[in-house]
């Protein structure tokens, strides 16, 4: 099948065959793309999960996402491979958000295009998500599949898509909690138009949902350990480092500029200052496509209604994120807003090619560009990490006598690594020991700059990535001092 003939038939619910193609495709083009290096602390912590899983270790971190590391070990075992796995579970996740966005789609538009499935097949951050050793993506599909059913509950008014909505929303819990609060005013709105007969139902179905990736949680952890670790870690998040406005120290306005970056820049490849030109074009035909979204008329009550009440989920989600998310140094927070915004474009290219004879001039040079953003973002993130070029350095070093100095967080990641177990690491506030090591005769790598301590400079270079690839740590210095013989 030729490819412009898959996308011309691929909203026809019958054409299994397309959709097939599509699942392939998304499996295919992830793995192409895999990387083979821990980018980061929670990239580490999720792959070291598929050999033991723990959350009291951090195997991977709390609250465990105990659904998707489930999936990710079965697949592992298929295929004893990490980079593989994590690709897997991205193209499949990709394949579900693409679905069930396009099913949405329709029940709220009565339209259906091929040019959602391009947005969100190419969409740069989704694509990065499909290869990061995460949950995020597969958390989204889990998303998008309850949306589905909980506005196509409200619209026909079959208990049975509510029953199905709210058994996948007990699932989501076990994949990404932090996306749970995208349903509250949904579950609101419940409340007025469900029976108490069916909200007690419903109200099972979630209990029983959560319970089967609870209680084998318990089982694994301890009902004692999981307990102690959920205070640790709620607290934690809330109070000393998750980012939020408690404990950032960055402005209101500032975290409001990093979630418009996040949504514009990394999400939709957009312009931002120190990004290249070719992406200053891209956000031209994003705003053309916003601007011609005339097709679309409010004039069914129900559909308004439907419109209403997601909008003000998205809004919900903002607000959670923006006071109770790290979005300074995490973009894929947002990830629930991409694809609701990839639809609000898609009707403005519909009415693009409804309006315009020549619609190709402007469509086809928009998805070349797109294309060209994520191809170029995938080929750098197949590069190693700032953090993980850091760490290669490091054990690279020809020298029996290394001291490697950074914060908790990073000494943790570099531990974990082959050839780390001849490296003695130590906090950069550990002066003392730095200074006596030092004179032992001892090289010592530290990220920040000892020159207090007046040791001998005898190295210093910067590593990097492009933050738009991974904003976390994009930029690391590295200092060796070296006592003269």
């Amino acid at each position: 099948m030729k490819i412009q003939n898959f996308f011309r038939n691929f909203h026809s619910l019958d054409s299994t065959n397309s959709y097939l193609y599509l699942f392939t495709l998304c499996i295919i083009t992830r793995l192409i793309t895999s990387i083979n290096y821990l980018e980061d602390i929670d990239s580490m912590r999720f792959a070291l999960s598929l050999f033991d899983y723990s959350i009291v270790e951090l195997r991977p971190h709390f609250p465990g996402y105990p659904v998707f590391c489930f999936f990710s070990k079965i697949i592992y075992s298929i295929f004893n491979s990490v980079q593989m796995t994590f690709s897997i579970m991205g193209g499949i996740s990709i394949f579900i958000i693409i679905y069930y966005s396009n099913l949405l789609f329709k029940l709220l538009t009565n339209l259906t295009s091929n040019y959602l499935t391009i947005l969100l097949f190419l969409n740069p951050l989704l694509w990065n998500l499909g290869n990061r050793y995460m949950s995020d993506l597969f958390g989204l599909s889990l998303l998008i599949m309850t949306c589905y059913y909980f506005i196509l509950y409200i619209k026909i008014q079959n208990i049975k898509n509510l029953y199905f909505g709210i058994f996948i929303l007990g699932l989501l819990a076990g994949v990404r909690i932090s996306f749970i609060p995208f349903f509250i005013p949904i579950l609101v709105y419940f409340i007025f138009i469900t029976s108490n007969k069916n909200i007690f139902y419903a109200s099972l179905i979630l209990i029983v949902s959560v319970m089967a990736w609870l209680v084998p949680l318990i089982l694994i952890t301890g009902l004692e350990n999981l307990y102690n670790v959920s205070l640790n870690h709620i607290n934690g998040h809330f109070y000393k480092w998750g980012g939020s406005v408690i404990t950032s120290s960055s402005s209101y306005s500032f975290r409001l500029e990093k979630i418009i970056e996040s949504i514009w820049s990394d999400g939709m490849g957009g312009w931002w200052s120190g990004r290249h030109f070719i992406t200053l074009l891209l956000s031209i035909g994003w705003i053309i496509s916003f601007l011609h979204i005339r097709s679309f008329r409010f004039n069914d009550y129900k559909k308004n209604r439907l419109i209403i009440l997601l909008f003000a989920s998205n809004i919900f989600y903002l607000l959670w994120i923006f006071f109770f998310q790290n979005v300074v140094y995490k973009p894929r927070h947002t990830i629930p807003i991409l694809p609701f915004i990839l639809m609000i474009s898609t009707l403005g290219l519909l009415s693009i090619s409804k309006s315009f004879k020549n619609k190709n001039i402007f469509i086809y040079p928009f998805f070349i560009l797109l294309f060209a953003i994520t191809s170029f973002l995938n080929w750098q993130h197949q590069s190693p990490s700032a953090i993980s070029q850091i760490k290669t350095f490091i054990i690279n070093q020809d020298s029996d006598y290394k001291i490697f100095c950074s914060s908790n967080l990073i000494n943790s990641y570099m531990k974990k690594h082959e050839g780390a177990q001849d490296i003695l690491f130590l906090s950069t506030s550990s002066l003392d020991e730095i200074k006596k090591y030092y004179q032992s005769g001892y090289n010592i790598y530290s990220t920040k700059n000892l020159a207090d301590l007046g040791m001998e400079l005898e190295f210093e270079d910067v590593f990097y990535h492009n933050p738009y690839v991974n904003r976390l740590w994009s930029s690391m210095r590295i200092y060796e001092y070296k006592k003269s013989k």
